[in-house]
């Protein structure tokens, strides 16, 4: 690694002191600004407040640039911008072209990042203008490479191709390793982008092996993942996977938690693709919680889209909608156009699957949209192709076919595109390898002609002596030459002095903005770009704000004046920023903003002079109380509102009382009514054994009074008395008969109720798994079961009330479903998720008829009757689940026959 680590930078820092602290401080800002901004932030206050100590122009210019990169890595461009003009002024000030180099570089990459191209362009041509000037080639070379990618973000792949050829070329003839490297990196990841993987791998990797031999580990954290990406593009998810765990470990090293972010979302959405899901939920999730850590939207908005598509793939639609729309409000707030085109893709994907046609389609269009503007082409490819797909579940085959044949033609004109790039790019490579060529040549000529420089002079040596009096008489030539060319550099020097002057004046007026610059030596004051019916002074004014108090409104004077000597005292604020009224010559007061900064000191500390500048912001004014009005008118409207709200909850709390009253009513109707229908078929039941018990015991009366007859008249003969006890028997065996049934019915009857009061923690998958294979081993070969179970499920329950389900369940299926001709199978399914406990009970038998389906829960309904059943067991069943145990039974047909009971039960019983 070519930096120190933090961890190193933060013990010297600690220990070290003065101006060797400083110097310290302000290489850490160059190596870590953004892989620790946060931090890089507040050493550079402390730098800023060092400064103001021991002021060092060249330092203070070095922090400004470096404090604008860490905020603009925080996407606090509001901030970072002001910072880089304020390095970049220092810089122009001492006249210090590296520093003015960095300052432009800067300032091109916080307007990059604003979206800013031509800007951007603008201070990178500044930059490259400085270093040919300074004859820097390196430098000249980096600065081309960022201007290819300004041109690259501004979708001309031609130009930035050149401008990476370029540098490349530049960095390989200075034979610099670790530019080559970056420069590799940056030819593939163009090539990538027009769809030209296997030249964009090989550039990759080429600059992958440099890295890996400079051992830098900021900048190969960044190849690993930059190779695994064209990995996962070409489907080789493995070596995707293993260089973005790899590119993490190096980041975590470096604590870059912004590209550790990065990290877990390429790890997840390559985990996706390769199908580990259980994987990519774990990286997802890490991304997505450091993400919001970090506060920082384009990350937080990645990993919501990629945990919505994972979670749409697994059909979990409701964790699908949440985390896709968390995705499209951050999109919709930071406009990253191919972040929409995405979000609406899936959502369109997700719509459909909620079988909500119309939505989907709409949502799919908006992607396509977003994504012509965004040049996504695989986004367009895969929403045309959706359409096609969701017109054909539909069965709108005509609809299908025009999508489809949209897809075709944007497929053929999308690689038709990609193909004009790739003859593009090979122009460009032919265009610099001839310009290489050409170099190349012209070395070899310069080589040549040094050679005969040199025996040129070898024979001059031979006239040295007759050659000096010559150049005696020529060193007075010489010296008029070289005055006048001091004095065409001094008119060269003052020209660009004045062109500078009239840039400025230039930018003054495109902003609308006003210069000033006080000397408080002096007191004299000096404005440009003044604006238009302003009365503020000029010229000398003295060194007091109260020379403008009659131009201030007496409301923020006092305010004013405050801050202004705040500043000029030395206290910390780094600039003075102020917003006030001033008066014009009609006399109305116009809102500005004036900010400025002490650029120099006294040896006290105290100001001798301030420059700043001056923005009219009456219309930000405006519409700054146009909103408070705004918000009040919305307030009352919210008021007014609730108040109606209120009114109409009170009605819908006197309708919802009302009609609470009636259900009670109807609940002790209804249940009165189902009393009386199970006493009568309890009734109805009963009646028939105990009526045969009492025909039975009548005649048993009969015969013992017939034979007490007998034996008194002795009339009583053998076979009389045999007869007779034949009878006795007969009837005691049907009185036993008919009271045991008796007790089955009463029995059966106590199982309707919830009598079992036990409650007990159980293992519930052993005592199923027990009951089927003792149930299968009674009744093999005729009867086939399975259990499905992946876990041991505990539950503290009423044991009593699973067991007589499974019970009756498997009655009924020996019962009603067996054909005594083919074996009978069962399948018993336990599955315990996050709130139940679902049982699926299913067989293969006779199945019911659809015509009494509905009455299997009912109490007495059998379609057996004539087999002694009395049609209890399947409403014991459904009492046992929906009042014992508090959850719910659903009855299925069975494809092509048999039946399906799906059983859900909560965890907890209330």
């Amino acid at each position: 690694m070519s930096a120190k680590s933090i961890e190193v930078y933060e013990k010297q820092i600690d220990q070290a002191q003065g101006a060797e602290k400083l110097e310290l401080i302000i290489n850490f800002l160059a190596d870590y600004s953004r892989y620790s901004a946060k931090k890089a932030i507040s050493y550079s206050e402390y730098a800023l407040i060092a400064l103001e100590q021991t002021p060092n122009a060249v330092q203070e210019a070095k922090v400004y640039a470096y404090l604008a990169l860490a905020y603009n890595y925080l996407e606090n461009q509001a901030e970072a911008l002001p910072l880089a003009e304020q390095s970049l002024s220092i810089a122009q000030r001492i006249n210090h072209q590296e520093l003015q180099i960095l300052a432009y570089e800067t300032k091109s990459t916080i307007q990059l990042d604003l979206r800013l191209h031509e800007n951007a362009l603008e201070s990178l041509t500044s930059a490259m203008d400085i270093a040919e000037q300074a004859n820097n080639t390196l430098k000249l070379a980096h600065l081309i490479a960022q201007r290819g990618t300004v041109y690259r973000y501004m979708g001309d792949h031609e130009l930035s191709l050149k401008d990476y050829l370029t540098a490349l070329e530049i960095y390989r003839f200075k034979e610099n390793k670790e530019k080559t490297a970056q420069a590799l990196g940056n030819v593939g990841s163009l090539y990538r982008r027009s769809g030209d993987f296997e030249t964009a791998l090989k550039y990759q990797l080429e600059s992958l092996m440099l890295k890996q031999d400079l051992g830098d580990i900021r900048a190969l954290s960044i190849q690993y993942n930059n190779t695994a990406i064209i990995y996962k593009d070409i489907g080789d998810y493995d070596n995707a996977i293993e260089l973005h765990l790899k590119s993490l470990e190096l980041k975590k090293q470096l604590n870059y938690q912004r590209g550790m972010v990065f990290s877990y979302n390429n790890l997840g959405e390559t985990s996706r693709l390769a199908g580990k899901i259980d994987d990519a939920l774990i990286y997802l999730n890490k991304a997505k919680s450091l993400a919001d850590s970090l506060g920082n939207q384009e990350l937080q908005g990645s990993s919501n889209l990629y945990l919505g598509r994972l979670y749409l793939d697994e059909n979990q639609l409701t964790s699908s909608e949440r985390y896709l729309s968390q995705a499209l409000m951050i999109f919709n707030t930071t406009q990253e156009i191919s972040r929409l085109a995405e979000t609406h893709l899936a959502i369109g994907k997700l719509r459909f699957a909620q079988n909500n046609y119309q939505a989907a389609v709409e949502q799919v269009e908006r992607s396509i949209v977003y994504a012509e503007k965004s040049e996504k082409s695989i986004v367009i490819l895969a929403a045309y192709q959706a359409l096609s797909e969701f017109n054909e579940s539909m069965k709108n085959y005509q609809q299908a076919l025009f999508y489809f044949k949209k897809y075709t033609a944007k497929h053929d004109k999308i690689f038709s595109k990609q193909a004009q790039l790739r003859t593009g790019a090979l122009r460009v490579e032919f265009e610099v390898d001839q310009k290489q060529r050409e170099i190349e040549t012209l070395t070899n000529k310069n080589t040549i002609s040094n050679l005969k420089l040199a025996q040129e002079e070898s024979e001059k040596n031979t006239v040295l002596l007759v050659s000096l009096l010559i150049f005696l008489a020529m060193l007075f030539g010489a010296f008029l030459l070289i005055k006048h060319k001091q004095d065409q550099a001094q008119a060269k020097v003052l020209s660009a002095i004045k062109a500078g002057k009239e840039r400025l004046k230039l930018a003054l007026w495109g902003s609308g903005d006003e210069l000033w610059d006080w000397n408080l030596v002096t007191g004299t004051i000096s404005r440009e770009n003044t604006f238009n019916n302003t009365t503020l002074p000029q010229d000398r004014i003295g060194s007091s704000m109260n020379a403008m108090q009659s131009n201030i409104h007496p409301e923020d004077f006092e305010r004013v004046k405050t801050l202004f000597e705040q500043h000029l005292a030395g206290d910390n604020s780094t600039f003075f920023e102020a917003s006030y009224r001033i008066k014009n010559t009609f006399g109305e007061w116009v809102w500005v903003l004036d900010r400025g900064k002490a650029v120099e000191r006294d040896d006290t500390g105290r100001a001798t002079r301030i420059s700043g500048t001056l923005r009219d912001i009456s219309a930000l004014k405006q519409q700054e109380i146009a909103l408070i009005e705004f918000n009040n008118e919305l307030e009352l409207r919210v008021e007014k509102r609730t108040a109606d709200l209120q009114a109409t909850n009170s009605e819908l709390s006197l309708t919802l009382a009302a009609l609470t009253d009636t259900q009670e009513k109807l609940v002790e109707v209804e249940k009165m009514a189902s009393l009386g229908s199970l006493i009568t078929g309890i009734a109805h039941e009963m009646n028939t054994p105990i009526g045969t018990c009492v025909t039975a015991s009548s005649v048993l009366n009969e015969v013992i009074d017939d034979i007490a007859a007998r034996v008194d008249s002795n009339q009583l003969s053998k076979e009389k008395l045999k007869n007779s006890l034949v009878q006795l028997k007969n009837s005691e065996t049907l009185i036993t008969k008919n009271i045991h049934k008796s007790a089955d019915l009463i029995l059966q009857f106590k199982q309707i109720a919830n009598t079992d009061p036990t409650v007990s923690e159980f293992c519930l998958s052993s005592m199923f798994a027990q009951k089927i294979q003792l149930f299968e081993k009674q009744h093999a070969p005729n009867v086939a079961l399975h259990f499905d179970c992946n876990c041991t499920i505990t539950v503290t329950s009423f044991a009593m009330s699973f067991d007589m389900i499974l019970d009756i369940l498997l009655l009924n299926s020996l019962q009603h479903g067996h054909n005594q001709d083919k074996q009978l199978n069962i399948s018993v399914s336990l599955i315990k998720d996050d709130t139940h406990l679902r049982i699926i009970y299913q067989d293969d038998g006779e199945g019911i008829a659809d015509q009494v389906a509905g009455k299997i829960f009912e109490p007495f309904f059998t379609t057996k009757r004539n087999q002694g059943n009395i049609g209890l067991g399947l409403h014991i069943v459904y009492n046992q689940v929906t009042q014992q145990l508090k959850g719910h039974i659903q009855f299925e047909q069975k494809s092509p026959q048999g039946v399906i009971f799906r059983i859900a039960i909560p965890h907890t019983l209330s």
